[in-house]
C-alpha cells in the first residue's frame, strides 16, 4: 500500500500523521469521542498531546 501526503486511508492507533495544510508531524493516538469526530495528536516537534478534528488530520509517510 504506497502512503502518499494527502492519502484518505483511514487512521490507526500509532500511525503517523499531520495537519493538512501545514507541516506538523506526529502520531495518531486515537478517539476522543464515539462519532469519531475528534482525535488525540501526539505533536512530535513540541512533545505535546492535543486535541484536533478528525477531518483536519491526514495519514502520511512512516519516518525511517
Amino acid at each position: 500500500m504506497d502512503l502518499e501526503i494527502g492519502n484518505t486511508t483511514r487512521l490507526q492507533h500509532g500511525c503517523r500523521c499531520r495537519i493538512k495544510k501545514s507541516t506538523i508531524f506526529g502520531t495518531f493516538c486515537g478517539y476522543v469521542s464515539p462519532d469519531q469526530k475528534k482525535s488525540i495528536f501526539y505533536d512530535e516537534e513540541l512533545n505535546k498531546v492535543k486535541i484536533y478534528n478528525t477531518s483536519r488530520l491526514e495519514r502520511t509517510y512512516e519516518k525511517f
